[in-house]
């Protein structure tokens, strides 16, 4: 059985990972960072979260802006080993 501290562990390893592995939005070069929406964390380029309208995100989105699922926040909830 996996305990909560063992579980926030793996989940920060991951988004440590994520953000070592693409450090930059390949579509315009600004840093990636974590974001988290409700319980699920991904790694994001900042053009996709800076207030602007949903077209504007839609065409980001298209241009290749980063946008990389990391963590489920149901990772961090104790879970038994198989």
């Amino acid at each position: 059985m996996q305990t909560c501290e063992q579980g926030l562990t793996t989940a920060l390893e991951i988004i440590e990972q994520g953000c070592r592995e693409q450090p930059y939005c390949p579509a315009c070069g600004q840093p990636n960072s974590p974001v988290a929406h409700g319980d699920v964390v991904w790694l994001e380029c900042p053009s996709r979260s800076d207030g602007r309208t949903r077209l504007a995100r839609i065409i980001s989105l298209q241009a290749g802006h980063t946008r990389q699922f990391l963590v489920d926040g149901s990772a961090t909830a104790p879970i038994s080993q198989t």
